[in-house]
């Protein structure tokens, strides 16, 4: 498996990535309506693929499948980071938000952000996250709880959330022993 930029000829399946996690996960904390109603965005499938192309977007391929996506867009903010189902995609997540937070620290990145949801937040609050406002929005006709999250470079720094990785993984780079480099 290998991480690389995100083309826009990988829409498609990104979109299919984004809408598995969905389905799969999103019952453990969202009502039925609540999953429909995610799971119908992107509405403009072309459009997502375009906000993709934005930012710093990377994707986790092996034998031309995708199998994750994750996004700092902008600089300072993670937008995106889905994964697909199956063993192969345990610690996905782990491994490219690891990949794009060190790409942010890297540009200079004091703090940074996302909109995390009921399923994404004990993973960032794990990496030094913490909540600063609770937001809901409306999808389609329904309302949806997330949460305003940042993480300063000190929290970054700080040894309990040091990683503890045996390199710095670089897109391109074949991820292997991945549970190793999981949080």
């Amino acid at each position: 498996m290998k991480l690389r930029s995100f083309q826009l000829s990988d829409t498609d399946a990104v979109v299919e990535v984004y809408r598995d996690a969905i389905r799969r996960i999103g019952p453990t904390k969202y009502s039925p309506e609540e999953v429909a109603a995610w799971v119908r965005h992107p509405a403009d499938v072309q459009e997502f693929g375009l906000r993709l192309t934005r930012g710093y977007t990377l994707v986790a391929e092996e034998d031309s499948h995708i199998y994750a996506f994750g996004q700092v867009e902008p600089h300072n903010c993670f937008s995106f980071l889905y994964t697909a189902g199956g063993a192969k995609t345990k610690c996905l997540g782990a491994v490219l938000y690891d990949v794009l937070e060190d790409y942010a620290y890297a540009g200079g990145v004091i703090d940074l952000y996302a909109e995390a949801s009921r399923i994404s937040l004990p993973f960032c609050l794990r990496r030094g996250f913490t909540v600063y406002e609770v937001i809901r929005q409306n999808h389609f006709g329904v309302e949806l709880e997330w949460y305003r999250i940042k993480k300063t470079r000190e929290a970054s720094l700080s040894p309990r959330f040091a990683k503890s990785r045996s390199r710095i993984l670089r897109v391109e780079d074949e991820i292997v022993n991945c549970a190793e480099k999981a949080s």
